[in-house]
């Protein structure tokens, strides 16, 4: 097994702390190459809104639109905005129906390839994600959705856990198995053209209701055997407070409904978790040996 030099939390915030020193027109300067489109929702995040949008400047990826969809923050992320808005393709801060609406406002702008979106207390990791991901794209055409792995991390970028990406499978989904770190996902435009739209009554899942509907459209997927981007659970974001939890319950039994062709025995879902929890051990203790003993993996 090759064992990969893992990054640090100091690592991670210096490059956090860097404001962009190249100037705009670099993220439009090879019109030949892949486009890859980031969609970031945010509301009320201003605490993070900064770092997020400079993880993604940081990539210097050379086709690169940055669309920034918030619902009409009163903490001053409008300023953020504006400060950063030479380096943004679109920007507005309007009063919207909820994330998914927000998602599905963005890409209607998208014109990218290559499509991601990334909340807005999220990261790109200073690994180079964005080529990766076009150059695995462009190494397997038949591959429709691409994912790899993800820290994570606090409200202070201290890195305290590994979201390890798994093979995908309906099934998996529905019996509980975190196999997608959304924050690390990619789709080519295809998949956004047969799934359509972000279910804008889902406010808990609609990645994984996206993913749901991308596979019963037939998509494929691809694990991306590297480190992409960091998933922050605060106090303050749905993960960390909870407060989604009755409405997370509601959207995953409708969702099992949906798109579960077969209720699985007992035996299969104690099987397929012993595999996936094997599996992200090993695929944690080859990135960071250090976390895999000492932190949390999902």
């Amino acid at each position: 097994m090759n064992y990969l030099k893992p990054l640090t939390s100091q690592a991670l915030n210096r490059f956090l702390s860097k404001e962009p020193t190249f100037a705009p027109e670099v993220l439009r300067s090879r019109p030949e190459v892949p486009r890859v489109s980031v969609v970031v929702p945010s509301f009320n995040q201003k605490d993070f809104l900064q770092r997020c949008l400079r993880s993604i400047i940081h990539q210097a990826y050379p086709n690169l639109e940055i669309i920034v969809m918030d619902g009409g923050s009163s903490d001053g992320s409008k300023e953020v905005l504006e400060a950063y808005s030479p380096y943004l393709t679109y920007w507005r801060s309007e009063r919207d129906r909820g994330q998914s609406h927000a998602l599905n406002e963005g890409f209607a702008r998208a014109t990218g390839d290559i499509l991601a979106y990334l909340n807005s207390d999220d990261l790109y990791l200073p690994t180079a994600p964005l080529q990766k991901v076009v150059d695995a794209f462009d190494r397997r055409p038949e591959i429709d959705i691409l994912h790899g792995h993800a820290y994570l991390i606090d409200e202070n970028d201290r890195i305290f856990g590994f979201a390890a990406s798994l093979p995908w499978s309906t099934p998996n989904y529905h019996d509980g198995i975190f196999c997608i770190p959304q924050c690390a996902s990619f789709w080519r435009r295809r998949v956004w053209q047969k799934v359509g739209a972000f279910n804008e009554t889902n406010r808990s899942c609609m990645d994984g209701e996206f993913y749901l509907e991308a596979d019963r459209q037939g998509s494929r997927f691809e694990v991306l055997p590297a480190m992409t981007a960091a998933f922050r659970i605060h106090s303050s974001s749905i993960t960390g407070s909870g407060r989604l939890a009755q409405q997370y319950a509601a959207d995953q039994a409708r969702l099992r409904e949906e798109y579960a062709r077969q209720r699985s025995s007992n035996w299969e879902q104690l099987q397929r978790r012993l595999e996936a929890r094997l599996l992200r051990l090993g695929t944690a203790y080859r990135f960071h040996p250090r976390l895999t003993l000492k932190g949390d993996t999902l």
